[in-house]
C-alpha cells in the first residue's frame, strides 16, 4: 500500500467540514488514480524469442475506486487477486519474480515516481479552496 501525505488537508477540513472538503478534492483524487493507472496497466514488450501467449488479464483487472464517507476520502488502485493471483509476482516490488524485474513496472515504483506531482496537484487545489 502506498500513502501520500498532503499538507493543508486538516486546515481545509477545519474551514469547510469533511464533506465539503472531500467534495472539492474528489476530482483531484480521480485524476491522481487515472495518472497512476495509465502507467501501471501497459504491458512491456515481450522478451525476444518468447512463445508465451498473453491473456491480457492482468491489465484488465487493475481497477480504481474513490470512497467518500463523512470522515474520509480514500482513493484505491489495485488488482483483483481472485482473478489474477499471480499479479503480486509481476507488479509488486516486494514479491516480483526474477523474470519480471526490470521489465514490468511495479505499483511502488510508479507511485514513488508520481508522488511529487500528485502531492502538488492536491496542494494547489487546497490552496485555491482556502482563499
Amino acid at each position: 500500500m502506498v500513502n501520500i501525505q498532503i499538507k493543508g488537508i486538516d486546515e481545509l477540513i477545519k474551514k469547510l467540514g469533511m464533506f465539503k472538503a472531500s467534495e472539492i478534492l474528489e476530482p483531484t483524487m480521480r485524476w491522481a488514480l487515472d495518472r497512476l493507472w495509465r502507467q501501471i496497466v501497459p504491458y512491456p514488450a515481450k522478451p525476444i524469442g518468447s512463445t508465451y501467449r498473453r491473456t491480457m488479464m492482468l491489465g484488465k483487472t487493475w481497477n480504481k475506486k474513490v470512497d467518500q464517507t463523512s470522515t474520509r476520502l480514500v482513493g484505491s488502485l489495485g488488482v483483483d487477486l481472485g482473478i489474477v493471483p499471480y499479479a503480486r509476482y509481476v507488479q509488486d516490488r516486494d514479491r516480483q519474480a526474477w523474470m519480471h524485474k526490470g521489465r514490468w513496472k511495479t505499483i511502488q515504483d510508479v507511485a514513488e515516481k508520481e508522488t511529487g506531482t500528485i502531492r502538488r496537484q492536491f496542494e494547489i487545489e487546497i490552496e485555491r479552496s482556502l482563499r
